[in-house]
């Protein structure tokens, strides 16, 4: 899977994810002992974006999981096809309900933390609560990326040390700097060129977006990659 208020700050940004970083998250998350499930996926969007605008994240990630038959909670802040569990990790009401409803081992974050208007240490300390103990915590944030608000873009732009420094009482196990595409040739894949062509040709709608477009059209993109065992 954001505007000022918490309650609108878990879903993923639908333009982040990128191929190269779907390929470090399904080597992850097949590498997981069988006891690190279920996985909880904060922020996930709908199943229309998971498996047909970027149809690799189920293709590379999701798919082998369920026909290993390991558990995966889809979660996200509307009651949408593919979203299993509706809640906003950062309200700890929702924290407690979803840790005790569902026992989760493994919490997946995916280009969530960019969008929030708490601080990332906070965000960082809410995700390592809504695992058990000495489970897994994965998280990706655009390192080299253009202002892309979803409604808002916060600038946090760590590198995957930088990141994995949010979680000081955990233990670090992977980090990777994922290197992406051109960044115009992702977003059309994410868009169709039409409809990226037509959005590059009209500055006057949402000008500071356009300006990153334009300004990233042929930049490559960086995603910083952490998983890190909770205590």
């Amino acid at each position: 899977m954001e505007h000022c208020s918490n309650r609108s700050a878990c879903r993923t940004t639908l333009v982040c994810v990128l191929e190269a970083e779907a390929h470090w998250l399904a080597q992850v998350v097949a590498a997981l002992p069988d006891d690190a499930f279920p996985l909880l996926n904060v922020g996930s969007s709908t199943a229309a974006f998971r498996q047909d605008e970027q149809s690799f994240i189920d293709e590379l990630v999701f798919e082998p999981l369920r026909a290993r038959g390991r558990e995966v909670v889809h979660a996200d802040l509307k009651r949408e096809p593919g979203v299993d569990v509706v809640m906003d990790f950062t309200d700890a009401q929702d924290r407690r309900r979803v840790t005790e409803q569902l026992g989760v081992r493994t919490v997946l974050c995916s280009n969530v933390l960019e969008h929030l208007s708490i601080k990332p240490t906070d965000a960082a300390h809410h995700l390592v609560e809504l695992c058990a103990p000495r489970g897994y915590v994965i998280v990706t944030v655009p390192r080299r990326y253009g202002y892309h608000a979803d409604p808002i873009d916060n600038g946090f732009r760590p590198s995957a040390e930088q990141l994995a420094a949010l979680f000081p009482n955990c233990e670090s196990i992977a980090a990777a700097n994922v290197v992406g595409p051109v960044l115009a040739a992702h977003q059309a894949r994410a868009r169709g060129w039409p409809r990226y062509l037509m959005r590059v040709a009209v500055p006057v709608y949402k000008p500071r977006a356009w300006a990153a477009s334009v300004a990233w059209f042929w930049r490559r993109a960086e995603i910083a990659c952490v998983l890190v065992r909770t205590p």
